[in-house]
């Protein structure tokens, strides 16, 4: 079952290599063969085949919890998140990708109501997805002293979902732009079609969520947040050379169910580590706009630690 909202149909097209724009950013290619295949299948098996079918609308996270009731009650077999898998064996074969910041946020969210990566064994943290603070190239901010410079009572600022709200608040505090209207996006194509139409004037996301959309001149990037600059765009200033305490990255990291041996892990560890020099697997990360980022499993749990200890404060502060 997968999970409901044009967002996450999106991103299956993503994962087929589709985009959104040409590299030039004149034609839109949402036609392309690698958006009609996805979304074909989908067709496919939900209208004809009747394999698979969907959640949707309800007050809320319902269609979340109906995806997921369907799992538990074994109505479905082709949907696996991070609460059903917490609590699969461990026996070295169940593996999960997931952002170790989401879990975190699940939690101090209220999706969970547990610390689901304390349920898990960490693996390797595999790629680092840096953030980055955009605008519009029309928009008069050239720089970040532009930005700072501004009345925060005028300034709109975008994001996507909670950690980036997270991290839009540490900015705005390192920034001395508290006031600023923040303005919440569900993916981040909605983010960018909002600074390329100038609804709002600068949007915190991933490098990854920009595509071709900086090298088409649709979006010009001002500053990094991460402790050292970007080699996507080494040009561009980054939050740590300025003083600005912000933990802007995401991470991808793997999980392995709980009491998975550690001989299971080790080894799960070695092979992952050895990707680092795999020049395909670096290829693909920059096709997806990541940088490699591996941090050993068994360094992992406290990094995870040191992430809750930075953003529950935040949360509890501003947003609860």
């Amino acid at each position: 079952e997968p999970m409901w909202g044009y967002a996450n149909l999106m991103d299956a097209a993503f994962s087929n290599g589709a985009s959104i724009f040409s590299e030039d950013g004149k034609t839109v290619t949402i036609n392309s063969d690698e958006w009609v295949e996805v979304w074909e299948s989908f067709r496919e098996w939900i209208h004809e085949d009747k394999i698979m079918t969907i959640h949707s609308g309800g007050q809320g996270w319902e269609y979340w919890y109906s995806t997921i009731d369907d799992v538990l009650q074994n109505k479905a077999g082709g949907y696996t998140g991070s609460q059903e898998f917490s609590t699969q064996p461990g026996d070295g074969y169940h593996i999960m990708s997931q952002s170790p910041l989401d879990l975190i946020c699940y939690y101090l969210t209220g999706v969970s109501e547990e610390k689901l990566w304390e349920k898990m064994e960490p693996l390797p943290c595999m790629v680092i997805d840096p953030g980055i603070v955009v605008t519009n190239p029309n928009s008069g901010i050239n720089s970040v002293e532009d930005l700072k410079a501004m009345d925060p009572a005028e300034l709109t600022w975008g994001f996507i979902g909670a950690r980036q709200q997270m991290v839009t608040i540490q900015l705005l505090q390192g920034l001395g732009l508290e006031g600023a209207t923040q303005v919440p996006y569900d993916s981040g194509a909605d983010a960018i079609t909002a600074i390329m139409g100038n609804h709002v004037d600068v949007s915190f996301m991933q490098v990854g969520d920009l595509g071709s959309a900086v090298e088409s001149g649709n979006v010009k990037p001002l500053l990094i947040v991460d402790e050292k600059r970007c080699e996507i765009y080494p040009d561009i200033p980054c939050t740590e050379e300025l003083g600005i305490e912000a933990t802007g990255a995401q991470y991808r990291a793997f999980f392995a169910t709980k009491d998975t041996t550690p001989e299971q892990i080790q080894y799960l560890n070695d092979k992952m580590a050895d990707l680092q020099d795999d020049p395909d697997y670096l290829e693909a990360l920059e096709g997806f706009g990541f940088l490699p980022g591996f941090i050993p499993a068994d360094e992992m749990g406290a990094k995870i630690e040191e992430w809750y200890n930075i953003f529950a404060p935040i949360y509890e502060e501003y947003l609860k």
